[in-house]
C-alpha cells in the first residue's frame, strides 16, 4: 500500500489507472456503432425468422432505444477521470478532447442510423450534469495541490501562501519537519501510527510557491460555492439580493454584447428545404418516412401517398430549435392566458364593486336604524333617571326625618 503519492505510485498505480481510463474511453463510444453496426442487425434478423405475424414482426424489427441518461451518465465518468488526474498525467488532456469528438460522432450516428425516435427530453437532466461539473474542477484542484506539495515529485520553496496555511492547519515548521523526517526513515508500523500527523504535516505541502496559483484558485472556488449555498439554503430571505445581482450581471452581458439565452429562429419547413438545398448538406429536417429520399422505394412498395392536407400542413409548420413551431405556440398560448386573466380580473372587480356598494349602503342604513332607535329611547331614559332621582330624594328626606 502506498500513504502519499511517490515515483512508485504513477509507477505501479499510475500506469494502470491511466490505461484502465484510456481503456473506458474508447469502449464507451465505440461499443455503442459496434452495435449498430454489427450486433443489432443480426440480433434483428434472427428474431425476425421465428416470428409468423406482422405485428410480431414489427416488433422484432423495431430499433432499439437511445438512453440520454445513461450517456450523460458515461461523459461523466470520462470527464471527472480525466479532470482529476490530469494534473498528473498530462496526456489525459488531449485523450479528454479525442474522446469528446469521437463520443459527439458516435452519439450522432447511434442516434440517427440505429436508435427509433427519441421522446422529447427536458433540459433538467442536462442542468443536473452541468451542477456537477464544478465538482469535478474541485477535486482536480485537490489532486494537484496535493500532487505538487510532494517535495519528491515537485520540489520547491515555501510560497507567499505559507503564513496562510500555518494559521489554517495549526502546523508548525519543527513539527512539518519532525514529522516528515520520521515519516520517511521509518517502517510500516511507524506509518500507521502517525498516519494522522503526517497528514497535518502534509496539508502544509500547500503553501509551497508550486501551489500559489492553484491555492488561490481552489479558495475563491470554495468561497463562491459557500456564498452560493448560503443564499440557496436562506433564500427567502435573501432571494432579492441574488435576484438585484442577477439582474446586473445580466445587464452588463448585454452592454457587452454577449447572449445571454439561445434565442429562436423560426423558418418554414419549405424555407430549410431550400436552405439546406443551396448549402448542399445532406441533412434531414423531419422524421416523415416519405420526407427521406433513402427510402422511397418502401413508401412506393408500401403504397403510402400522404394526404395533400398533410403535406401542406408540414409545409406550413414553423420550425423552430428545439422543437417545431414552439415560439408561436408559446406566444399564442400566453396571449390567450393573458386575456382570460384580463377579462376574469374585470368581471372580479365588477362584482366586487357592486357588492361593495351594497355593504356600504347596508353598513349606513344600519347605522341610521340604530341612531333612530336611540333618539326614541333617549327620553324615556331621561324619565326614569328623574324617577330615581326623586324617589332617592324622597327616601333621604323620611330617613332624616326618623
Amino acid at each position: 500500500p502506498f500513504d502519499d503519492l511517490s515515483i512508485q505510485w504513477f509507477v505501479t498505480i499510475g500506469s494502470n489507472l491511466f490505461v484502465v481510463i484510456a481503456i473506458q474511453a474508447v469502449c464507451t463510444f465505440a461499443l455503442p456503432v459496434i452495435w449498430v453496426l454489427a450486433v443489432d442487425p443480426v440480433t434483428r434478423w434472427c428474431k425476425s425468422k421465428a416470428v409468423m405475424s406482422q405485428k410480431l414482426l414489427n416488433q422484432a424489427l423495431e430499433l432499439p432505444d437511445w438512453t440520454l441518461s445513461l450517456r450523460v451518465a458515461e461523459n461523466l465518468v470520462i470527464v471527472f477521470c480525466v479532470l482529476i488526474y490530469s494534473s498528473g498525467f498530462p496526456l489525459l488532456y488531449p485523450m479528454g478532447a479525442l474522446y469528446c469528438l469521437c463520443s459527439y460522432w458516435a452519439d450522432k450516428y447511434t442516434l440517427l442510423r440505429g436508435s427509433r425516435k427519441p421522446p422529447q427530453y427536458t433540459k433538467k437532466l442536462l442542468e443536473s450534469a452541468c451542477f456537477l461539473m464544478p465538482i469535478a474542477v474541485l477535486a482536480h484542484l485537490a489532486f494537484a495541490l496535493w500532487l505538487y506539495g510532494q517535495q519528491e515529485l515537485f520540489p520547491s520553496e515555501w510560497g507567499s501562501m505559507l503564513t496562510f496555511t500555518r494559521w489554517l492547519f495549526g502546523t508548525t515548521d519543527k513539527q512539518y519537519v519532525d514529522v516528515v523526517d520520521l515519516f520517511q526513515q521509518s517502517g510500516e508500523d511507524v506509518h500507521h501510527d502517525y498516519f494522522t500527523s503526517y497528514l497535518a504535516a502534509r496539508f502544509l505541502d500547500l503553501g509551497r510557491a508550486a501551489n500559489e496559483p492553484t491555492l488561490v484558485l481552489c479558495l475563491i472556488m470554495v468561497i463562491y460555492y459557500a456564498i452560493a449555498l448560503v443564499f440557496s439554503i436562506f433564500k427567502p430571505c435573501l432571494g432579492f439580493i441574488e435576484a438585484g445581482i442577477g439582474r446586473r450581471f445580466t445587464r452588463l452581458l448585454q452592454a457587452l454584447g454577449i447572449q445571454v439565452e439561445a434565442q429562436d429562429t423560426p423558418e418554414t419547413l419549405t424555407a430549410a428545404k431550400a436552405r439546406i438545398q443551396h448549402e448542399g448538406k445532406q441533412q434531414l429536417i423531419s422524421y416523415q418516412l416519405w420526407e427521406n429520399d433513402r427510402y422511397d422505394d418502401v413508401v412506393q412498395g408500401l403504397h403510402f401517398h400522404p394526404s395533400a392536407r398533410a403535406v401542406k400542413k408540414m409545409q406550413e409548420t414553423t420550425l423552430s430549435c428545439p422543437l417545431v413551431g414552439l415560439s408561436e405556440a408559446v406566444e399564442d398560448g400566453i396571449t390567450r392566458i393573458e386575456d382570460a386573466i384580463e377579462s376574469s380580473i374585470a368581471r372580479v372587480a365588477a362584482r366586487f364593486e357592486e357588492r361593495a356598494e351594497s355593504m356600504v349602503e347596508n353598513v349606513v342604513e344600519t347605522a341610521e336604524n340604530v341612531r333612530a332607535r336611540i333618539d326614541a329611547a333617549m327620553p324615556k331614559f331621561k324619565e326614569w333617571g328623574m324617577r330615581n332621582r326623586d324617589e332617592g330624594q324622597r327616601a333621604a328626606e323620611e330617613q332624616s326625618s326618623l
